[in-house]
């Protein structure tokens, strides 16, 4: 499943989404920014992905440090738009005290600063409800290499997203924000032999 974040793409909900499947994009990372931007509920927000061919691959991202009561709140709002993954920003502490929740997986996506930390808190947890999100510009915006993350197993990995910061101009030009970065990010995801992205081997 190939996915791009709504955030990234210039103009009005429904003019983005006809873009992205023009493009050749199946599903959508969706923006909380656009939910709350979008004038109508969350049954017509679902109702106009529908209509563009696409589907609701994730929600997010929940910032950084949010309350508990911010995450379950958006946690409800991914189950209503049947996003099947919830994304959560970590830029420092990595939070302790995650709610469950029922049909919709948390994805960690750590900076490179707090990586390490994430991959570790995440193994420790052993629960399949909880994994990473990963994006090429944190993969690869300070230099190093994506292929440290070859041994990740790929069930862990909920999320590979192309950008973290692209600017609309990528998508304007190319099609695709950040192709060749994208391209990098997918390369270094063979993970145990398979290429996973959004924790489905053998699918991209």
């Amino acid at each position: 499943m190939l996915t791009i974040p709504t955030h990234i793409v210039p103009g009005e909900f429904a003019e983005k989404l006809k873009a992205i499947a023009t493009v050749g994009f199946d599903a959508i990372d969706l923006s909380v920014s656009d939910v709350a931007q979008f004038d109508g509920d969350l049954s017509a927000l679902a109702d106009h992905v529908d209509k563009a061919g696409l589907t609701i691959a994730s929600l997010g991202a929940v910032p950084s440090a949010a309350s508990a009561a911010l995450i379950n709140a958006k946690i409800e709002m991914a189950q209503s738009l049947s996003a099947s993954v919830l994304i959560l920003d970590i830029e420092g502490d990595v939070p302790t005290n995650l709610p469950s929740a029922e049909g919709v997986r948390l994805a960690l996506r750590p900076t490179r600063a707090t990586e390490t930390a994430v991959l570790a808190f995440i193994a420790a947890q052993d629960d399949p409800q909880i994994g990473l999100a990963l994006n090429a510009f944190e993969m690869l915006g300070d230099g190093s290499r994506p292929a440290r993350l070859r041994d990740l197993d790929g069930a862990s990995v909920f999320s590979c997203g192309p950008v973290g910061r692209a600017k609309h101009a990528d998508v304007a030009r190319t099609g695709h924000p950040q192709s060749g970065r994208f391209g990098a990010c997918l390369g270094a995801l063979w993970i145990r032999g398979a290429l996973v992205c959004r924790g489905e081997p053998g699918r991209a």
